[in-house]
Protein backbone atom coordinates (compact mmCIF):
# COMPACT_ATOMS: atom_id res chain seq x y z
CA UNK A 1 0.00 0.00 0.00
CA UNK A 2 1.07 3.58 -0.61
CA UNK A 3 1.70 6.06 1.63
CA UNK A 4 0.36 9.73 1.05
CA UNK A 5 2.90 13.05 1.82
CA UNK A 6 1.72 14.28 4.63
CA UNK A 7 2.33 17.86 5.58
CA UNK A 8 5.41 16.54 7.90
CA UNK A 9 6.84 14.62 4.98
CA UNK A 10 6.88 17.56 3.01
CA UNK A 11 8.35 20.05 5.53
CA UNK A 12 11.22 17.45 6.51
CA UNK A 13 11.83 16.95 2.81
CA UNK A 14 12.03 21.01 2.25
CA UNK A 15 14.47 21.58 4.42
CA UNK A 16 16.82 18.28 3.91
CA UNK A 17 17.01 19.59 0.37
CA UNK A 18 20.17 21.33 -1.09
CA UNK A 19 18.29 24.35 -2.81
CA UNK A 20 17.14 25.10 1.37
CA UNK A 21 20.22 24.73 2.83
CA UNK A 22 22.19 27.26 -0.09
CA UNK A 23 19.05 29.65 0.51
CA UNK A 24 20.03 29.72 4.28
CA UNK A 25 23.74 29.98 3.70
CA UNK A 26 22.94 33.04 1.15
CA UNK A 27 20.78 34.17 3.94
CA UNK A 28 23.17 33.96 6.89
CA UNK A 29 26.02 35.91 4.64
CA UNK A 30 23.54 38.40 4.20
CA UNK A 31 22.59 39.27 6.86
CA UNK A 32 26.60 38.62 8.06
CA UNK A 33 27.25 41.92 5.60
CA UNK A 34 24.78 43.95 6.87
CA UNK A 35 26.35 43.55 10.71
CA UNK A 36 29.61 44.94 9.03
CA UNK A 37 28.32 47.46 7.02
CA UNK A 38 26.10 48.82 10.09
CA UNK A 39 29.37 48.68 12.14
CA UNK A 40 31.44 50.88 9.89
CA UNK A 41 28.74 52.99 10.01
CA UNK A 42 28.32 53.12 13.66
CA UNK A 43 32.32 53.57 13.51
CA UNK A 44 31.85 56.61 11.52
CA UNK A 45 29.09 58.41 13.53
CA UNK A 46 31.49 57.98 16.41
CA UNK A 47 34.05 59.43 14.90
CA UNK A 48 31.94 62.25 13.40
CA UNK A 49 30.42 62.69 17.02
CA UNK A 50 33.75 62.89 18.59
CA UNK A 51 34.62 65.78 16.15
CA UNK A 52 31.26 67.19 16.59
CA UNK A 53 31.82 67.41 20.26
CA UNK A 54 35.31 68.74 19.73
CA UNK A 55 34.23 71.88 17.43
CA UNK A 56 31.53 72.45 20.13
CA UNK A 57 33.45 73.00 22.51
CA UNK A 58 36.22 74.92 20.49
CA UNK A 59 32.60 77.63 19.66
CA UNK A 60 31.93 77.81 23.82
CA UNK A 61 35.62 78.91 23.58
CA UNK A 62 35.34 81.36 21.54
CA UNK A 63 31.80 82.61 22.44
CA UNK A 64 33.00 83.06 25.97
CA UNK A 65 36.37 84.84 24.77
CA UNK A 66 33.57 87.63 22.54
CA UNK A 67 31.66 87.84 25.81
CA UNK A 68 34.61 88.72 27.80
CA UNK A 69 35.57 91.59 24.98
CA UNK A 70 32.46 92.51 24.65
CA UNK A 71 32.08 93.70 28.26
CA UNK A 72 35.31 94.82 28.76
CA UNK A 73 34.48 97.03 26.09
CA UNK A 74 31.40 98.22 27.68
CA UNK A 75 33.88 100.17 30.31
CA UNK A 76 36.04 103.10 29.69
CA UNK A 77 38.82 101.32 30.63
CA UNK A 78 38.57 98.60 27.72
CA UNK A 79 37.51 100.99 25.23
CA UNK A 80 40.82 102.85 25.65
CA UNK A 81 43.13 99.67 25.47
CA UNK A 82 41.11 98.64 21.96
CA UNK A 83 41.46 102.00 20.56
CA UNK A 84 44.94 102.17 21.85
CA UNK A 85 46.05 98.89 20.19
CA UNK A 86 44.03 99.15 16.85
CA UNK A 87 45.02 103.05 16.34
CA UNK A 88 48.56 103.20 18.27
CA UNK A 89 47.36 105.98 19.99
CA UNK A 90 48.65 108.06 23.20
CA UNK A 91 46.97 110.09 25.93
CA UNK A 92 48.25 113.94 26.72
CA UNK A 93 51.56 114.12 28.37
CA UNK A 94 52.36 110.33 27.34
CA UNK A 95 54.97 109.67 25.69
CA UNK A 96 55.62 107.04 22.70
CA UNK A 97 58.92 105.11 22.19
CA UNK A 98 59.26 104.12 18.24
CA UNK A 99 61.87 101.44 17.21
CA UNK A 100 62.54 101.61 13.81
CA UNK A 101 64.66 98.64 12.33
CA UNK A 102 68.04 100.10 10.17
CA UNK A 103 67.05 99.78 6.47
CA UNK A 104 70.06 96.99 5.06
CA UNK A 105 71.41 98.33 1.67
CA UNK A 106 70.58 96.71 -1.83
CA UNK A 107 73.67 95.14 -3.52
CA UNK A 108 73.46 95.66 -7.11
CA UNK A 109 71.74 98.99 -7.00
CA UNK A 110 70.44 98.93 -10.86
CA UNK A 111 69.36 102.72 -10.99
CA UNK A 112 72.80 103.79 -10.25
CA UNK A 113 74.68 106.16 -13.08
CA UNK A 114 77.95 104.15 -12.78
CA UNK A 115 76.23 100.34 -13.80
CA UNK A 116 77.22 99.57 -17.77
CA UNK A 117 77.90 96.42 -18.84
CA UNK A 118 81.12 95.97 -17.95
CA UNK A 119 80.60 96.34 -14.46
CA UNK A 120 78.00 93.78 -15.00
CA UNK A 121 80.35 91.34 -16.41
CA UNK A 122 82.89 92.01 -13.81
CA UNK A 123 80.11 91.24 -10.99
CA UNK A 124 79.41 88.37 -12.98
CA UNK A 125 82.66 86.90 -13.21
CA UNK A 126 83.43 87.46 -9.73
Amino acid sequence: MRTFPTKRNIWQKLTESKFFLLFLVLLFIFFFWRMIEFGIKLKNTEENRRVAEIKVDELKQKKENYLQKLSDLNTEKGIEEDIREKFSVAKEGEKVIVIVDEEKEVEGNTNDESFNIFSFFKKWFK
